[in-house]
C-alpha cells in the first residue's frame, strides 16, 4: 500500500511539473512577443511581401505560439484523463512535428543570412536547400524509428539513448554545418576587412550565440532526461519557446542594424529616399556593404578598379586585383558617366581630390 501511494504522488508531481512549465514556458513566449512586438512592426512589417525573411520570422513567431498553446491545452487534458496508446501515439507525432518544424525556421533563418553573406552565391543557396530538404525530409523516418510502444504517465514516452541520439544529431547537426560555412567565409573575407564591417561581425556573431544556445539546451535536456524522463519534456516545453525568441530576436537585431546604418549613410537629400525605405532588407545592405568595401579597400592601395573586377572580387573576397592595372598617380575608379554624381554623393567614396577629378 505504501509504494502504491508513493508511485501514486510521483506522478502527480510529475504531472504537475511538466504542466506548470509549460503554461510558464507560453507565458515567457507571451511575454517576448509583447515586448519585441512594437521592433516587428517597424522592421518586419514594411518588407516586401517577396522578402524571405519577413515570411521566415512571421511564421516563426506565430507558428512558436500556436505549437506551444496547443501543448498546453494537450498537458491539461492528460492531466486530467486517460487515453490509448493510440491517441497518445499522435500526440507525440504532432510533439516532433512542433519542434521539427521549429528547429526547420532557425535553420531557414541561418541560410538566408548565409546567402547574403555569400554575395547571393548560387551553389550555396542549391546547397542550403538541399540541406534544409533532407532535414525535413528525415522528420518522417525519425518519428518511425522512436514511435513509442509503452506509453507512460501522461503519454509521456520512456526516452532511450536512440531516441536522443536521433534527435540530438538531427537538430544539431545542420546548426552547426550552417556555422561553419558563416565561419568559414567570415574568416576568409578578413584580407579583404570585414572584421571592420559592423552589420558582417553582427552577423556572425548572432550566429554563433544562436547555435550555441541551441546546441547546448538540447544537451542540458538530453542529461536531465536520463535523471527523470519528466525533466525531458520540461526541457522540450522550454526549447519550444526558446527556439521563436532567440530566432526571432536575431532577426530583429540585425534589421535594426541595418536600418541604423543605412540612415547614417544616406543623408543626403537626393539619398533620403533610400534611408526611410520601408521594403529595405538587410542582405542587401550586407551586399552593398561588402562591395563598397571591396572597391574602397583597393582604392586605399591606388588601384583602378573596374566594374567587372568589383563583381569578381564579389564572388570570392580572397581574390586579389592583379597589381598591373595600378595607377598610383590617383584614386581613381573606372565607372559610368551617369554614376559618377551619386558615387561622389556616399560617404564612403574616396578623398576631395577624386571628386574633384571626376567631376571635371
Amino acid at each position: 500500500m505504501s509504494y502504491q501511494w508513493d508511485e501514486d504522488v510521483r506522478l502527480a508531481w510529475e504531472a504537475q511539473l511538466v504542466w506548470y512549465n509549460a503554461v510558464a514556458a507560453l507565458a515567457f513566449l507571451l511575454w517576448d512577443t509583447m515586448i519585441t512586438f512594437a521592433d516587428e512592426v517597424q522592421y518586419i512589417w514594411p518588407q516586401s511581401r517577396h522578402s524571405p525573411t519577413k515570411w521566415v520570422f512571421l511564421f516563426t513567431r506565430y507558428f512558436g505560439l500556436l505549437a506551444q498553446a496547443r501543448l498546453v491545452s494537450i498537458n491539461l487534458a492528460l492531466e486530467v484523463g486517460n487515453f490509448s496508446t493510440d491517441v497518445c501515439r499522435m500526440l507525440y507525432v504532432s510533439q516532433v512535428v512542433f519542434g521539427g518544424t521549429l528547429m526547420a525556421c532557425i535553420q531557414a533563418l541561418l541560410m538566408l543570412r548565409v546567402y547574403a553573406l555569400c554575395t547571393q552565391n548560387r551553389r550555396i543557396a542549391f546547397a542550403m536547400i538541399a540541406l534544409l530538404v533532407a532535414e525535413l525530409g528525415s522528420m518522417p523516418g525519425a518519428i518511425h524509428m522512436t514511435l513509442p510502444d509503452v506509453i507512460g504517465n501522461m503519454c509521456m514516452k520512456p526516452i532511450t539513448i536512440r531516441d536522443i541520439v536521433v534527435f540530438g544529431v538531427s537538430a544539431m547537426l545542420p546548426q552547426v554545418i550552417v556555422l561553419g560555412l558563416t565561419l568559414i567565409k567570415f574568416l576568409s573575407g578578413l584580407r579583404a576587412g570585414w572584421g571592420k564591417i559592423p552589420i558582417v561581425s553582427r552577423l556572425v556573431r548572432d550566429d554563433f550565440i544562436l547555435v550555441s544556445v541551441i546546441v547546448v539546451w538540447v544537451i542540458i535536456t538530453a542529461s536531465l532526461t536520463k535523471m527523470n524522463n519528466a525533466y525531458g519534456y520540461v526541457g522540450y516545453n522550454w526549447l519550444l519557446s526558446l527556439l521563436p525568441s532567440v530566432g526571432c530576436r536575431v532577426v530583429i537585431n540585425m534589421q535594426r542594424l541595418a536600418d541604423d546604418t543605412t540612415r547614417s549613410r544616406y543623408r543626403q537629400p537626393s539619398n533620403r529616399l533610400a534611408s526611410t525605405s520601408p521594403q529595405f532588407e538587410f542582405t542587401s545592405l550586407i551586399m552593398e556593404t561588402l562591395s563598397e568595401s571591396a572597391v574602397f579597400n583597393r582604392q586605399s592601395n591606388h588601384s583602378i578598379v573596374t566594374p567587372s573586377q568589383t563583381h569578381s572580387f564579389m564572388s570570392d573576397p580572397t581574390k586579389s586585383i592583379s597589381r598591373d592595372s595600378y595607377a598610383h598617380s590617383h584614386y581613381h575608379v573606372e565607372m559610368p558617366a551617369n554614376s559618377y554624381t551619386s558615387y561622389a554623393q556616399s560617404p564612403l567614396c574616396a578623398p576631395r581630390p577624386m571628386v574633384n577629378t571626376l567631376q571635371e
